[in-house]
Formats: C-alpha cells, sequence, structure tokens
C-alpha cells in the first residue's frame, strides 16, 4: 500500500512523538509498504521505502503554525494518490488520526483561564480539533490510552465505535532490565553511592511535565529519606528557574540535572524510581520505557499511562500533579521499603509491559486500516 503519514515535523532522534512517527514508518516499510512522510521538516536516515514529501512553512494568514501546516498539508495531499492517510498531527481530513497531541480542549483546563478561549491562537486550535473531530472528516480514531479515548467522547460527537485503543510499543532491546553488575557500573558512573535513593525525572519540558512538583515532593521527604533522595533531572529544559525553587525550598543538593542523557537507557537502569508528575499527557512513552527497564514508576492519573501501573505492584499513582504531599509519601515508603520488595516491584515493572511490542503495535493498526472500505 501507499501510506501516506502527516506528523509537522519528523526526526530519527527527539521525544516519544518522534519515537512513535520513526518506528511506525520503519516498521510498515519493512512490511513492503510505501511511505510518504509530509513533514516541514525531515531528519532521518535515507530509506528506500519512506520518502519524504516536504511541506512548506508559511507566517501569512495563521492564527499558528498548527493551523499553517494543515493548510499546507491539505493542499499537497490533492496532488498525491494514497491507499492510506493515517495523521499524526491536527488536520483534517484524514483516514484515520492518532490522538498523539494532548487534546487541546483538556489542555486549556490545565494551563489556561477560561478567558484564554479568546485568544486568536487557542480560538483557532480548538476550531480545528473541532472540524477534526466531526465524523466526516476523520474515517477512525486511534488512541493510545483509555483516558485519551474517554475525552475524545466527552468532548466531541464523534462515534465511539470508530475510537480504537492501540496501546505504544517498546523496543525491548534497547530497553531492558540491567545485570546487578550493570547496574552498578551505571550507579557508579553517574556518581550513585549504594546509599543513595534516586529518583529520575526525564523530559524535554519541565513545566509541563511537572518538575516543580517533583522538586515540592523531594522537599516534603523526612529528613532521614531526605539526606539519600538524589532527583536526577534528565532533559533538554531550562533548568535556572527550577534551581532557584529548589534552592528557596532547602533541597538545592538533592537536585543534578544532567541535561539530555545520550543514553537515557543508562539513566532508568541506573535510578530506584521514576517521578513522572505530568500534568496532562495522552501517554507518557517515558513510563513505558522505564517499565521495559525494570524501573518502577510514580506518575499521575492525568497521564495515560498511569493505565499500565498496578498500584503498589510495578509502580504507583497519585490524580494529580498537584498531590506533592501524596507523592512524598509514596517516596518515603518505597525508599524505606526492604530490598527484597524493591527488587520486587523492579521484575514486575519489566513482566508488565513485556507484551507491548512494536510488531504487535503495527498488527494493531494494520488490522484497523484494512477496515478502510475499498
Amino acid at each position: 500500500m501507499n501510506i501516506a503519514v502527516l506528523k509537522k515535523d519528523y526526526s530519527d532522534k527527539g521525544g516519544g512523538a518522534e519515537r512513535y512517527a520513526r518506528e511506525l514508518c520503519r516498521g510498515l516499510a519493512a512490511g513492503g509498504h510505501k511511505i510518504f512522510v509530509h513533514s516541514q521538516s525531515f531528519r532521518a536516515e535515507p530509506c528506500d521505502r519512506i520518502a519524504h514529501v516536504r511541506i512548506p512553512r508559511t507566517c501569512l494568514g495563521g492564527f499558528s503554525g498548527t493551523a499553517n501546516f494543515h493548510r499546507a498539508v491539505q493542499k499537497k495531499l490533492e496532488r498525491g494518490r494514497y491507499d492510506i492517510v493515517y495523521a499524526l498531527s491536527r488536520t483534517f481530513p484524514s483516514d484515520f488520526l492518532r490522538v498523539t497531541e494532548s487534546l487541546h480542549c483538556e489542555w486549556m483546563k490545565v494551563r489556561y483561564s477560561h478567558m484564554q478561549r479568546f485568544n486568536p491562537r487557542h480560538a483557532g486550535i480548538l476550531k480545528l480539533e473541532r472540524e477534526i473531530f466531526k465524523p466526516s472528516n476523520t474515517g477512525a480514531v486511534i488512541c493510545n490510552s483509555e483516558l485519551a479515548r474517554n475525552q475524545v467522547v466527552a468532548n466531541f460527537a464523534y462515534p465511539p465505535d470508530r475510537i480504537f485503543i492501540v496501546r505504544n510499543g517498546v523496543d525491548h532491546g534497547e530497553f531492558r532490565p540491567a545485570e546487578i553488575l550493570e547496574r552498578r557500573e551505571m550507579r557508579r558512573s553517574m556518581e550513585i553511592s549504594e546509599d543513595d535513593f534516586a529518583i529520575l525525572f526525564a523530559a524535554s519540558d519541565f513545566k509541563i511535565k511537572g518538575l516543580e512538583y517533583a522538586i515540592r515532593a523531594i522537599q516534603g521527604l523526612p529528613e532521614a529519606v531526605k539526606k539519600r533522595a538524589i532527583l536526577i533531572v534528565a532533559g533538554s529544559g531550562r533548568p535556572d528557574s527550577f534551581k532557584e525553587l529548589a534552592k528557596k525550598m532547602g533541597v538545592g543538593r538533592n537536585l543534578r540535572f544532567i541535561g539530555r542523557a545520550a543514553r537515557i537507557r543508562d539513566c532508568y537502569v541506573a535510578a530506584d524510581l521514576l517521578l513522572h508528575p505530568a500534568l496532562y499527557e495522552p501517554f507518557a512513552n517515558v513510563c513505558l520505557e522505564a517499565l521495559a527497564c525494570g524501573l518502577p514508576v510514580l506518575t499521575t492519573r492525568t497521564n495515560g499511562s498511569s493505565e499500565l501501573i498496578d498500584e503498589g505492584w510495578n509502580g504507583f499513582t497519585v490524580p494529580r500533579a498537584e498531590d506533592y504531599v501524596q507523592m512524598s509519601q509514596i517516596i518515603a515508603n518505597f525508599a524505606e521499603s526492604s530490598e527484597s520488595a524493591k527488587r520486587e516491584c523492579s521484575e514486575n515493572a519489566a513482566a508488565s509491559v513485556s507484551g507491548l511490542t512494536w510488531r504487535r503495535h503495527l498488527d494493531e493498526i494494520m488490522g484497523i486500516f484494512s477496515r478502510k472500505s475499498p
């Protein structure tokens, strides 16, 4: 089949959305399909079965880059003939849309006052979103969590029987648990002692992913735990304001900013717990990757990947990012648990996502694609 994949920016590197697009296109190409990536930027290794269709960037007559991409990509699609059009960014019409980005109508509730709905940029994105979820504009919707599916149903008059949940896959060759000696070596290389309790926070956007609340959770730890707690912050966000906050709260020494990690698995296997207090996220791949590496996860139930957590068995959840007092209690209890209990939780973490592979994901996607009427 000739499959058009619509993604505003496509890269071999980057966060969860970029990784998803890469794995999807490579997997479909390996299955014998011809992939036409419609994007404004394309930073990837050449591949015989993956072609780039350049979408021009424009600044005229638009309220945002989102709207400009939508108009430009639809204009370009008129010139092509494709068996499937799969949208990974906000645009319509398409045969299939994957809810990768946060629904803007839900994001507005989290981050903005009601009056911001009249801001031209937000109003434009909200209007585009409403058009996308008209049944006549999108053939089917693919979500990666129950959270995302329920939000689509709650906000739009879109038929529930045309909404499918397909969990993300993870590369178990890349993201795997470490043997004891490897873990010790990773901790040694990151200057984490045997007595330290290492908490990993990994994100590209520190604010949206809740670093402020992670710092507050560290501040609320009992002194005995706080003395050996290290919050390792990995990512390319700007740290200055968060360093200042930590200093004011008396936990500056507990934070260690390491920048963007060249090999994030090293961080997963060296840490004792992943802390991901996201304000809102349809599905955080960082949680899936951590679990695959045997790292228990503490996240919010406003993050769709919290659905992977069996409370106390492979990780922990709190209702919202603002519940940092409860986070402190969970961290303290886990830090003070026995080594055998921690090891069991780690083993459970890896086992809980062992079936979530990219092969399974692609098979499910192709099963949904096959439902399209000829």
